[in-house]
C-alpha cells in the first residue's frame, strides 16, 4: 500500500492524458529505487482508463492510499517519468 496525492491531467504538453500519483514520505521506502536517482518520487497509471474510474476527471485532485502492480523505474538522460498499474483504490 502506497500513500499519497494525485492528479488528473488532460492533454497536459509532458502527460498527455494521464493520472500522476506523488508518493509521500511515509511511503516512499515501499518503491524500488535507482541509489542514484535522485528524483522526488512520482508515476503515471499505465492502466488510465481504471485510474479515472477511481479518481475521476481531468482537473481532479485529491490523496489516496493505493495498491499497485508492475512498478517501472524509467530512468533516461531526459525527461521522463515512472509507471504503475493501479490495481485498487483503499482510501
Amino acid at each position: 500500500m502506497l500513500s499519497g496525492k494525485y492528479i488528473c491531467h488532460d492533454n497536459d504538453g509532458f502527460l498527455g492524458s494521464s493520472i500522476v500519483f506523488e508518493v509521500d514520505n511515509k511511503s516512499k521506502n515501499f518503491l524500488p529505487k535507482l541509489v542514484y536517482d535522485n528524483r522526488f518520487i512520482w508515476f503515471v497509471f499505465s492502466n488510465y482508463e481504471e485510474a479515472v474510474k477511481a479518481f475521476g476527471k481531468p482537473g481532479s485532485r485529491g490523496e489516496a492510499t493505493i495498491v499497485i502492480d508492475d512498478y517501472t523505474i524509467r530512468y533516461k538522460h531526459t525527461d521522463t517519468y515512472n509507471e504503475a498499474k493501479l490495481v485498487r483504490v483503499i482510501q
